[in-house]
């Protein structure tokens, strides 16, 4: 498979004949990947919404560091900063 910078591409195809399977395998890297490129394999659907597609991953990817950040303080409050725990947060 060859994609080329700046396109847009579409996968289409029957229910269970590997769509799925196929960007699980890419997002693991399963495929020769350069290094450079990022990968984001979201596994559920978005909710409808104004913001487009970039927008809406960039915001949840917000949210969720925001929802990180409170249970890092939490995990530091609670445990210090030598947790094991906090360092799994931070792994994440």
């Amino acid at each position: 498979m060859e994609l080329s910078y700046g396109r847009r591409y579409g996968l289409l195809g029957e229910n269970g004949c590997g769509k799925s399977t196929l960007l699980k395998a890419i997002a693991a890297r399963e495929f020769p990947i350069p290094e450079h490129i990022d990968i984001y394999l979201l596994n559920e659907g978005a909710p409808p919404t104004d913001l487009g597609a970039l927008e809406w991953v960039v915001t949840e990817a917000e949210r969720e560091m925001e929802r990180l950040d409170k249970l890092a303080e939490q995990i530091l409050e609670d445990e210090g900063p030598e947790s094991i725990v906090l360092m799994d947060v931070y792994d994440v």
